[in-house]
């Protein structure tokens, strides 16, 4: 009897089984036709991801170069002189031109620009980019300017030399032709003093004269020189200068002679007396002044002298 139960419980469950996997699949074989149908999308299954594919392996495209962006062309113009009168040197005048540098350089009287692009600026080809220009002025006509010279002797008797009371001395031409005065005329001059003695050795009566000594009469002599300019005043020539006395040095001279005879003869009473003395101022006159218009110098040299004799 116990038996019997048990087959007929599996029995049972086994069927109950089966019923529920009936109704399970009986709704969802009926809801896939009218799935098709309606082309719903809703209860499709879901597709699989894709999966992550690794990034390829590609070289980097490389940049455009950046194009040169395209010079401007620009033509220098040349540099000119200005516009001056005759004997006046001219200037350069350089142009202002956008894009162009001018340089200058000078030598002398001749000046070079230079032209040079700015950045971003080209001049054309064979374009002029040096210029040299002469910057000396251009010679006047000329016109003659009479000079009455005179002649050096007409002066002879006018020459003077004076003392100033500044210790200096002034010598003096007068009657100088007015066309000495004119501008540009230049004075120079070179004045002389000279002073000349001569003397003879003695002894004391009654005694013998020194063998070798000269008997006959001995000259000393000394010049003292300067130089300078003159100025033409109110018909006047006229110069200033500071010499020393040349007598001065002319007795030094006579002195030393002397002493020196007396050491040499032997003679503490060697003496001397003068003899003629002679005094000379002369003065080298250079006049140079133009004789054109254009400034064309000419020179003339002239002499004067002074003196006196004593004897």
């Amino acid at each position: 009897m116990i038996r019997h139960r048990r087959h007929r419980s599996v029995a049972m469950g086994v069927g109950a089984l089966v019923l529920a996997c009936a109704l399970l699949i009986s709704p969802a074989l009926s809801a896939a036709p009218a799935q098709a149908a309606s082309g719903s999308e809703e209860c499709q299954p879901a597709k699989p991801a894709p999966s992550a594919q690794p990034a390829a392996n590609t070289p980097a495209k490389p940049e455009a170069p950046e194009q040169p962006v395209p010079a401007t062309l620009v033509t220098p113009e040349a540099p000119r002189l200005s516009e001056v009168d005759c004997g006046t040197a001219p200037e350069v005048i350089v142009p202002t031109v956008a894009g162009v540098i001018y340089e200058r350089t000078a030598q002398g009287d001749r000046v070079t620009i230079t032209a040079t692009p700015e950045r971003g600026y080209a001049f054309p080809s064979g374009a002029a980019t040096s210029w040299t220009l002469t910057v000396a002025a251009t010679p006047c006509a000329c016109t003659p300017t009479p000079i009455d010279w005179e002649d050096s002797e007409a002066f002879d008797l006018s020459f003077t030399v004076t003392q100033l009371n500044d210790g200096n001395s002034r010598w003096t031409i007068a009657g100088v032709p007015s066309g000495w005065a004119q501008s540009g005329a230049v004075f120079n001059f070179e004045y002389s003093d000279m002073f000349y003695e001569q003397l003879k050795w003695e002894v004391p009566f009654g005694t013998p004269f020194p063998d070798g000594l000269t008997a006959a009469w001995t000259s000393f002599i000394h010049t003292e020189r300067t130089s300078g300019n003159g100025t033409y005043a109110g018909g006047l020539l006229h110069g200033d200068f500071k010499l020393e006395d040349p007598r001065i040095d002319v007795k030094r001279q006579e002195v030393e002679a002397l002493e020196m005879n007396k050491v040499k003869y032997e003679r503490d009473d060697l003496s001397f007396w003068t003899g003629t003395r002679t005094a000379q101022q002369v003065l080298d006159l250079s006049v140079t002044a133009p004789v054109n218009s254009c400034g064309a110098l000419e020179t003339r040299q002239y002499r004067y002298a002074a003196g006196y004799s004593l004897t």
